[in-house]
């Protein structure tokens, strides 16, 4: 399923990218709940995250927003694991 991301999808991806160096594919603006999803590139979460989820508190900070983040995968079964799986 192909999507277009708007002005400001593309605003949070690369707030993403300068604080953290990790690289989203796509994020999701849920305004009802205040937080952005972002799918993050297969082996980016570390660097998304950052050391002791400092990065998701910069990030929270800066967009004044709940952040959550998932791990893209290629089939959808990996994928719907990965929004289930905690983060370690």
């Amino acid at each position: 399923m192909e999507r277009n991301i708007g002005f400001k999808e593309r605003r949070y991806i690369e707030e993403l990218r300068i604080l953290t160096k990790a690289t989203a594919l796509d994020c999701v603006i849920d305004d009802r709940f205040e937080r952005v999803i972002y799918v993050i590139r297969p082996g980016d979460m570390g660097l998304a995250i950052g050391k002791k989820g400092e990065n998701i508190r910069r990030l929270q900070n800066v967009l004044g927003k709940r952040i959550e983040m998932v791990e893209y995968a290629d089939t959808m079964e990996a994928f719907v694991a990965n929004i289930f799986k905690p983060a370690e």
